[in-house]
């Protein structure tokens, strides 16, 4: 919800490229998908694997490989 919020521009942090992306295109444009469920302890370590498995900060919207 908070990034669809931010997609619609209501509380958007500026200099965001997703949300940029999301409001030059509009929100109808992305697709949200559920991809794992986690325990919280695990969510930097899933979201890395993500990043890395999509590749997503050379051709997507993450601007770094994920939280240490």
């Amino acid at each position: 919800m908070d990034h669809c919020k931010a997609g619609l521009g209501i509380d958007t942090p500026k200099g965001n490229q997703l949300y940029a992306a999301m409001l030059e295109y509009g929100l109808d444009s992305f697709s949200f998908e559920l991809l794992l469920e986690c325990e919280p302890s695990q969510l930097n370590e899933k979201e890395k694997y993500f990043i890395k498995l999509y590749n997503s900060d050379a051709i997507g919207y993450n601007i770094s490989k994920g939280v240490n």
